[in-house]
C-alpha cells in the first residue's frame, strides 16, 4: 500500500545515509517521502487529505502512521541530535505533523510545488531545532 511503500523509501533513504549529519538524514528521509506523496498527487490525497475525512477509524490509522514516521524519524538520529531536541517523542511528532500539512497544503495549492526546494526547506528548518 501507499503508507508502506512511502515508509520503505524513507527508511532506505535514512539506512543510505548513516553516519551523515542530521542536515543529510532530514534531506534524504523529506525527499524520499516527498516523493512518495507528491510525484503522484493521488497518493498524497488519499494518505494526507481524504483518510483522514473518510471516518474515525480512518483517522486513527492516520494518527499511528505520523507517530510509526515520527519514530522512524528520531531513530537515525545521532545521540547528539536527539539531546539536543530533548523531548524526541515531542519533537518527531512535531515534525512529521508539520511535513504532512507541508503535503496537504502543496496536494491543495494552485501551483506546483517543487519537491527537492521544499525538501531542502523543511530539511533547514528542522535541522535549525536539532542545534548540531
Amino acid at each position: 500500500n501507499i503508507i508502506e511503500q512511502a515508509y520503505a523509501a524513507v527508511e532506505r533513504a535514512l539506512e543510505a545515509n548513516v553516519g551523515e549529519p542530521p542536515i543529510v538524514l532530514i534531506s534524504e528521509g523529506l525527499r524520499a517521502y516527498l516523493h512518495a506523496m507528491l510525484d503522484d498527487p493521488r497518493c498524497g490525497r488519499i494518505v494526507s487529505v481524504e483518510v483522514a475525512a473518510l471516518n474515525p477509524v480512518m483517522g486513527m490509522h492516520r494518527n499511528r502512521t505520523l507517530k510509526r514516521f515520527a519514530a522512524l524519524a528520531v531513530t537515525f538520529l545521532p545521540a547528539d541530535a536527539r539531546r539536543s531536541v530533548g523531548n524526541t517523542r515531542v519533537w518527531s511528532i512535531a515534525f512529521s505533523g508539520g511535513v504532512n500539512e507541508v503535503v496537504v497544503n502543496s496536494l491543495l495549492a494552485p501551483e506546483d510545488w517543487e519537491v527537492e526546494v521544499v525538501a531542502a526547506d523543511l530539511a533547514k528548518i528542522w535541522a535549525r531545532t536539532l542545534e548540531v
